[in-house]
């Protein structure tokens, strides 16, 4: 066996695990993403870059749905997904 040959089965072992790990990666992402339906107010404000105020402006006027349980307010990600969508620009 040749040097050459041994150093190119060990890159396409490399990128086999890189490929391997870059998978992982992605199913660790969706994992969290899927076990975070709901987003508590400060979930919201920094997944929107905005505050409290903004955050009530939009419930006042109906732009983003929420849920209240005990003084708490939830919002569904998939509910807000679909608002930006909705409104987006430039399309």
């Amino acid at each position: 066996m040749t040097m050459e040959f041994t150093i190119i089965n060990e890159l396409k072992n490399i990128v086999q695990r890189m490929d391997a790990l870059e998978t992982q990666i992605k199913d660790m992402g969706s994992q969290q993403h899927n076990s975070k339906e709901w987003m508590d107010n400060a979930d919201l404000k920094a997944y929107l870059n905005v505050g409290d105020r903004t955050l009530q402006n939009y419930r006042d006027n109906d732009i983003i749905p929420y849920s209240k349980l005990g003084g708490k307010i939830f919002y569904r990600r998939e509910d807000i997904e679909r608002v930006l969508l909705e409104n987006m620009q430039g399309q």
